[in-house]
């Protein structure tokens, strides 16, 4: 992975590059919920990953982060695996509203485009949400919004995510449950239920330690 940050008066512009590859057969099961021939012949996930975002204050109170990704998912072995790219741009409106509390605006744009089997589908959302300090230590955040998918047939429905983050320095604990729609290893907007605990510790300003129990329920496509 590799990463920019830019500063200006105005604000901060940030680019990055990431690379992930794994063997699983997790890739296969979330795409068609069995494993197919032989469990010695393990599937292979290969995402690319280029990004950017730039974060501008317009006014005391208010600021605009956008952000901008373009990611590369590639499989080999395995049944069922579509390679597909992902164009994702979203941009949030903040706004500071007291020093415990911040609230946003975000909407979003989002293309998926297969390599085969499936035309590129096109999604749209937009979403509330608001940042609440509860105490130094305690932070809740939740989200609400709608989205649609020119899949075929189209797909109108919500997101939503509340999530509880406790500070202790350099240790953090945080407990997420999220209603979300991503791309799929199908090369389709999935939606997903998602229940996750983290713990995250800060050894220095360069090493890091984390441990995440995510519990994932994936609805099923048309």
């Amino acid at each position: 992975a590799a990463s920019d940050v830019y500063k200006r008066q105005s604000g901060i512009f940030g680019v990055y590059a990431n690379y992930s590859q794994f063997l699983s057969r997790a890739a296969e099961i979330n795409a068609t919920g069995v494993f197919s021939g032989n469990l010695d012949d393990e599937s292979t996930q290969r995402s690319r990953t280029f990004g950017g975002r730039w974060q501008h204050a317009i006014a005391p109170r208010w600021n605009v982060l956008t952000t901008g990704e373009y990611i590369k998912t590639s499989f080999s072995g395995g049944v069922g695996l579509v390679d597909f790219g992902i164009l994702d741009l979203r941009s949030r409106l903040n706004y500071e509203y007291t020093e415990r509390l911040d609230t946003f605006l975000q909407v979003g744009y989002s293309k998926i485009t297969p390599d085969d089997t499936f035309k590129a589908t096109k999604l749209t959302r937009f979403a509330l949400g608001a940042n609440y300090l509860l105490t130094e230590a305690l932070t809740v955040s939740s989200r609400a919004g709608m989205y649609h998918a020119t899949s075929n047939p189209s797909d109108t429905d919500w997101e939503a995510g509340v999530q509880l983050g406790y500070n202790l320095g350099n240790m953090r604990y945080v407990a997420e449950l999220n209603r979300e729609v991503n791309g799929s290893v199908i090369g389709a907007f999935q939606k997903a239920d998602t229940f996750r605990l983290g713990w995250l510790y800060d050894k220095s300003e360069v090493d890091r330690f984390s441990v995440n129990y995510s519990l994932i329920k994936f609805k099923e496509d048309e």
